[in-house]
């Protein structure tokens, strides 16, 4: 095929991976029909036909599903997310939990992919312009890669000096390591083409043998396009269609010797540029109105695509709607001959023209018959290369680019909402929001941006809706041609000296979903630092004053004020931070009216205060909290807003508040009102706001020696709703804890222990009661920490066996643990309550590793990567 390249990018990379997997992957696949892609079908498309496909695809990628033992829920993220393939699953004996983790979705995708393929002697994976590949993509690239077999996979893209590759930093490494070794990686680059290979270009691209063209004219050739391979095709292109060369006598092909003036005019231009552009304006108007509607679109587009845009564009003399489409078909048509564009058909098996229940009448229009005669699904283009797209864009003033990805944007939604699928695929939805931000539409961009980000969070793909939420951002930010360098938070001044209410509103929502993702993926400083941006947006935004709704701010605080809980913000010994952020949320939420807020910062004050301390301060705070506080009105609106109700948690801790006073009778009131007032409020679907309520109840009472009675309420409250609703493949925040509570309510008892040495192989194997740094600084503050849990099951379980290796280990385990615990109880601020509950197991547990003499090494020896 024609070898393209682009001037001053001469040189391009051609990676080539042989894979020699012995994975098996015989097998019949006819039920499923592996010669045929599961491919997209857009929202839209209005052919009955189409939409038998898509429910043909849907029913193969079902069939996939079960065959390669997916959780049912790939169907949905897989089928209708990400391929964009409507249609309803079928029955099916899997149990259904948890939407999948990135790496099973990668995982599902590349099996896939090898099962469809797994007829096939050999598979050649051809992907052009790698360097626009996204990062998902790689990874089921480098998944097929590794466990395909009989596999070549060819990958073209521009110089990588000039372009970085999405690609795992390790996967690419090993490609030109270890595989390029074993010979599974080569790596070429394309450079100019010499006279000899602009001999053989011209051969092909006219139809002739290399030997039979002439060798001044492959010379003249070669130094009018500079070797460069697209240049050289555009300039023989134009050749072919004026007719310039010739069989001259000696029997080779050369220039024509009566060659005018003017028909050399198409072969005097410097650059590929100017020709591309020369022959754009050589083109009929309505072409190049349609093409200018066209390379706003993208890439590729579609037919029903443009028409629609067209339609609602574009003034044509033609009221039939058929004509009207005809007009536009042959307009690409023109293009298509041109070598400007390349279509493809898709979406629908081939059909006669007669056959069609439409009101065409194939003998007044023999040339468009004969295009639907191919096929009649949607008519698919794609621009042949980047320069024709690239061209046309410059001619457009940047007004009438903005005007065009409006109206695109409008008909995209227009499609999506007749389809009735508001919510869309990824890629029709990436696809909106990119013409929405075109089009300077800030406002619907940042809507789309925010629902996209949710539903890649949905699937754990945060990394993926960080990068959406960025490209949102940038609708603010300086360009690159941009200078100003008075700026806050990476925000030109002037710019938030002039926005409107509403694009701070998104700008703010924007930082607080971006930073959500951050402290998703543990990138806490990163984190952080998006709150605080936010936070200055809206110091320094004259906008800020015409808000009224105040809420829009509020999960900035409580985002904070986490992440302040987890020790991963720094601090000055008085917590003066802190202290500043929970009065500003206070004066904020009070401001706003909202009981619900204003409950959720009081709370959020109280707990700040008892944990520096003012423990009387606290309880001042959570009077006011008692006056505006109603479970029946508020919980569930509090748990929308916040993710759980952080009211109710609040009054559930200061149980620990009283006994630090010394007030037991206050005490036993609290855990009574919680346990038979509020408890019974609570959506038990919610599991994790169920645990965070009983957390610090469940410590008080197993010391008040009611042990049994919490691991009765911890399983009936918790552990089985988690499991009625989420399944075993389920998630939540404190699922580690689940398994260590229920033990430590068991042994800690009198009695016999159920399966007491399986119970110890568990909590001494590996990481196993390893609960890390998140559950250890988080739940600290409600109660205890979870390193104290283990180190208290180590010790009751070291009191009970006899086997002294195995004693010992316990011991040591149990230790390290209760230390690590003592340490964290007495960082700045304090935890004095999980203090007081670790002190006596780590006396405990030091006392008996005297009497058993464990040697010290054995427990610095157990060195536990927290994470």
């Amino acid at each position: 095929n024609e070898i393209q390249g682009v001037r001053g990018e001469i040189s391009s990379d051609l990676s080539c991976s042989l894979s020699h997997s012995e994975t098996d992957s015989s097998g019949d696949f006819s039920s499923v029909d592996s010669s045929s892609s599961i491919n997209s079908t857009k929202s839209g498309t209005q052919s009955d036909i189409s939409s038998a496909v898509c429910s043909t695809s849907f029913d193969r990628l079902a069939y996939l599903v079960n065959e390669l033992n997916a959780p049912p829920e790939f169907l949905e993220i897989v089928g209708c997310h990400i391929l964009g393939i409507q249609g309803k699953a079928k029955a099916t004996n899997q149990v259904k939990h948890k939407s999948g983790s990135l790496d099973e979705i990668v995982d599902f995708m590349a099996r896939a992919f090898i099962r469809c393929t797994s007829h096939a002697d050999m598979v050649v994976l051809a992907l052009d312009d790698v360097h626009h590949l996204d990062e998902l993509s790689w990874k089921v690239v480098e998944v097929i890669f590794k466990l395909g077999s009989n596999l070549l996979i060819i990958g073209a893209s521009r110089p990588l000096k000039s372009y970085r590759l999405e690609v795992d930093p390790v996967f690419w490494s090993e490609l030109n390591s270890a595989f390029s070794k074993e010979l599974r990686f080569t790596s070429i680059v394309l450079k100019a083409l010499s006279e000899i290979e602009i001999r053989d270009l011209a051969a092909y691209k006219l139809g002739a043998r290399a030997h039979e063209i002439e060798k001044s004219f492959y010379i003249d050739l070669h130094i009018r396009s500079g070797g460069m391979p697209h240049f050289a095709s555009q300039i023989l292109e134009n050749i072919r269609r004026n007719k310039l060369a010739t069989m001259l006598p000696s029997g080779k092909i050369g220039w024509r010797t009566n060659l005018k003036k003017e028909e050399t005019l198409d072969l005097n231009f410097s650059t590929a540029g100017e020709l591309t552009i020369h022959r754009i304006d050589s083109l009929d108007t309505l072409v190049r109105q349609v093409l200018h509607i066209c390379a706003v679109f993208g890439k590729e587009f579609e037919l029903y695509e443009v028409v629609a845009v067209c339609r609602g564009w574009l003034w044509i003399e033609e009221s039939d709607e058929d004509a009207f489409v005809e007009k536009i078909v042959s307009a690409l048509n023109v293009a298509v001959n041109e070598g400007i564009i390349d279509e493809s058909f898709e979406g629908g098996e081939e059909l006669k023209i007669e056959d069609l229940d439409d009101d065409f009448e194939a003998e007044k229009n023999p040339s468009y018959a004969s295009q639907e005669e191919r096929a009649v699904g949607n008519i698919q283009y794609r621009f042949r290369h980047d320069m024709w797209r690239e061209a046309i864009l410059k001619l457009l003033l940047d007004s009438r680019k903005r005007e065009i990805h409006s109206v695109i944007a409008d008909s995209l939604e227009k499609s999506m909402e007749e389809a009735h699928d508001s919510s869309g695929d990824y890629s029709s939805m990436i696809k909106l929001f990119g013409h929405r931000k075109a089009s300077g539409n800030t406002a619907k961009a940042s809507t789309l941006a925010l629902a996209i980000g949710g539903s890649f969070v949905n699937i754990f793909l945060n990394n993926q809706a960080i990068n959406i939420y960025n490209d949102a951002l940038a609708m603010w930010l300086p360009t690159s041609e941009e200078t100003d360098t008075d700026v806050i938070a990476g925000y030109p001044v002037k710019v938030l000296q002039s926005i409107s209410p509403q694009d701070l509103q998104s700008i703010v929502a924007l930082h607080i979903a971006k930073a959500q993702c951050l402290t998703n993926v543990l990138r806490h400083k990163d984190g952080v630092q998006a709150y605080n941006d936010a936070l200055l947006v809206i110091k320094n935004t004259p906008a800020s004053s015409q808000i009224k709704d105040r809420s829009y701010s509020f999960p900035l605080f409580s985002g904070l004020f986490f992440l302040l809980k987890m020790g991963k913000i720094e601090q000055d010994s008085e917590c003066s931070y802190e202290r500043g952020l929970v009065e500003m949320f206070v004066a904020e939420t009070k401001l706003h009216g909202d009981p619900v807020h204003y409950g959720r910062s009081l709370g959020m004050r109280a707990e700040h205060l008892a944990r520096l301390g003012k423990v009387h301060e606290a309880f001042d705070s959570l009077l006011i909290l008692d006056g505006i506080y109603d479970v029946d009105k508020h919980s569930v609106a509090m748990c929308k807003a916040y993710g759980s109700d952080r009211c109710a948690q609040a009054i559930s801790v200061s149980v620990l508040w009283n006994l630090q006073l010394g007030r037991v009778v206050k005490a036993r009131e609290t855990c009574d009102f919680v346990l038979n007032k509020l408890l019974g409020k609570m959506d038990l679907r919610n599991v994790h706001n169920t645990m965070m309520i009983l957390y610090p109840i469940l410590f008080v009472m197993k010391d008040w020696g009611h042990a049994q009675k919490m691991r009765k309420l911890l399983n009936k409250s918790i552990v089985k709703p988690f499991y009625e609703h989420f399944g075993e493949g389920g998630s939540t925040p404190l699922l580690l804890l689940y398994k260590p509570l229920d033990m430590l309510f068991e042994v800690c008892q009198d009695g016999e222990v159920h399966d007491l040495l399986g119970k110890v192989d568990w909590i001494l194997e590996g990481r196993n009661g390893i609960l890390g740094d998140f559950i250890d600084l988080s739940m600290g503050t409600f109660g205890r920490t979870g390193a104290s849990i283990t180190a208290e099951i180590c010790l009751h379980l070291a009191r009970r066996i006899e086997d002294l290796h195995k004693k010992r280990q316990l011991l040591a385990k149990g230790t390290a643990l209760a230390r690590r615990s003592i340490c964290i109880c007495l960082r700045d601020p304090k935890m004095p309550f999980a203090y007081n509950q670790t002190e006596p197991v780590h006396k405990a547990l030091e006392e008996m590793v005297v009497e058993f003499d464990v040697p010290e090494d054995m427990i610095t020896n157990k060195t536990f990567d927290y994470v």
